[in-house]
């Protein structure tokens, strides 16, 4: 909670305080504190550079979270840690114009996502973000397909209930399931 220190009115003089300024000063601050242990210094660079991605500070959201996915990667960080970084790190690309390099991270995370049956709900996120990143770039055939895969990984069961497709389901109700699947997770479903 030191990081916060400088909202203390009579640390702070009445200027105002920005979010940012508060998250600068507490990056410097982790910087010096935390350098040393390599770990809780990847952790700690993956949220200040998630903090920076929500203020839309791009830059410096891309330099934290590449530092800490680095420092997770050498120090064996365990597969979702590091899907949650590619992810992280995705997502600045995309915001940038980058959208290559977010599907390169994305699929980076998809395989990394898919080595073990307790990372579904992390797989079935990597899908929903990748088939973000084909929508925004137009691709809208692959976006449903990552939209499918993504309902596939989460299980349709689990989105919709049971009763709702059965064997005499119509290709128009099955259209409609799809809709309604991939609507709940921000996806565009077709045909």
């Amino acid at each position: 909670l030191g990081v916060f220190e400088t909202s203390d009115p009579d640390r702070s003089r009445g200027q105002t305080v920005s979010a940012r300024d508060l998250l600068d000063r507490g990056s410097e601050r982790i910087a010096r504190e935390l350098s040393g242990v390599a770990d809780l210094w990847g952790e700690m660079l993956g949220v200040i550079g998630s903090l920076y991605l929500q203020l839309g500070v791009f830059d410096r959201a891309r330099s934290h979270l590449e530092e800490s996915l680095a420092l997770r990667r050498a120090n064996g960080a365990p597969p979702a840690t590091l899907v949650a970084s590619l992810s992280s790190l995705a997502a600045v690309h995309d915001e940038q114009g980058r959208p290559d390099d977010a599907e390169a991270l994305l699929r980076e995370a998809l395989v990394i996502a898919r080595t073990g049956s307790d990372l579904r709900s992390a797989e079935a996120g990597v899908l929903s973000d990748l088939a973000a990143v084909h929508r925004s770039r137009g691709k809208f055939d692959q976006s449903e397909a990552d939209a499918r895969f993504c309902a596939e990984v989460l299980g349709a069961e689990m989105l919709i209930p049971s009763d709702t497709v059965s064997q005499g389901t119509t290709e128009a109700e099955l259209r409609d399931v799809r809709y309604r699947i991939t609507e709940g997770h921000g996806l565009r479903a077709t045909g």
